[in-house]
């Protein structure tokens, strides 16, 4: 974020705590809390509840770091790939053969317990095709266009939200008023006294949370989400970290078929087949060795990286 200078409508340079701040903020499925008080449906959703768990399992595992980041390769398409036999997970594993060589591969998960006759495919192979493709979907300009308009219009819907903080906020200020005309009146218990800082309390929090709600939710023009965008061109694909923030980025699914892939993207009607042919000629064109056969059959293997 900083690399790029996006800010705030206050001018601050926006954070990643920010960016995680406004996806884990709850009032995007209609919920609001004050206090120790929650009210679930207090106002109109506009995020799916299915779509903020995934978010939030995302953000944890994130957080604590998960297994194929402790293991000594990075299986990129972890909880992406998908098995086109039986709609499966296709997980990271590792094998060595009889003469000594050390396979990385994805497996089906129900191949695993016998379920399914998937045969596994090599990482690299795979991994180097989805990077391929998502690389040659980013040089197609029409296409950014279309995912350019489509961000700036939903970042340009007004905020539901903001009008209840608001409106709270005009109905605590008026009752303040109310209190400090009654204590001129001659009206001064410690009662009002206690209603009154009270009231100044509910102020100071409804301003914070409106000013919380404004500065995470920052607005930005066309050119700015282009940029963004098109500095993924700029991407080493034989750098492994770029090649992970690459998939996780714009990569929704991959599911893999005896015949083709299918390469579902992050954005509207972001479907792409690739049939066995085309994939193999695209990992010529980005350049990749390999060795052997792109499908794998290793007996029972010892997962020394398990499931990923």
């Amino acid at each position: 974020m900083r690399s790029r200078n996006l800010r705030n409508t206050k001018g601050e340079i926006i954070g990643y705590h920010s960016i995680r701040r406004m996806l884990s903020n709850r009032r995007y499925l209609g919920e609001y809390s004050f206090n120790d008080t929650i009210i679930p449906g207090a106002f109109e959703p506009i995020v799916p509840q299915g779509l903020f768990d995934e978010v939030q399992r995302r953000i944890e595992k994130n957080k604590t770091g998960s297994a194929k980041h402790k293991a000594k390769q990075l299986y990129l398409l972890s909880d992406k790939l998908y098995c086109g036999k039986c709609n499966g997970k296709m997980v990271g594993e590792c094998g060595r053969s009889s003469k000594g060589p050390t396979y990385y591969y994805y497996k089906c998960s129900e191949a695993k317990h016998r379920r399914c006759d998937k045969r596994s495919v090599r990482k690299q192979y795979i991994e180097d095709i989805v990077i391929h493709h998502t690389m040659q979907m980013l040089q197609d300009e029409p296409l950014v266009e279309r995912i350019v308009d489509t961000i700036f219009a939903m970042q340009a819907q007004k905020s539901t939200i903001l009008p209840l903080l608001e409106k709270q906020l005009a109905e605590t200020k008026k009752a303040i008023n109310n209190m400090l005309n009654a204590i001129q009146s001659g009206i001064l218990t410690e009662s009002t006294k206690e209603r009154l800082e009270e009231l100044e309390q509910s102020k100071k929090d409804t301003e914070a949370t409106i000013l919380q709600e404004k500065t995470a939710t920052p607005t930005l023009t066309k050119e700015q989400i282009k940029y963004w965008i098109c500095q993924w061109r700029k991407v080493n694909p034989d750098d492994e970290k770029s090649r992970q923030n690459l998939i996780d980025t714009f990569v929704n699914a991959v599911y893999h078929y005896d015949g083709e892939l299918l390469i579902i993207f992050n954005h509207k009607d972001g479907e792409k087949k690739i049939t066995l042919d085309e994939a193999n000629a695209s990992r010529s064109a980005s350049k990749k060795k390999s060795s052997g056969s792109d499908t794998v059959a290793i007996g029972s293997p010892t997962p020394n990286i398990g499931e990923l």
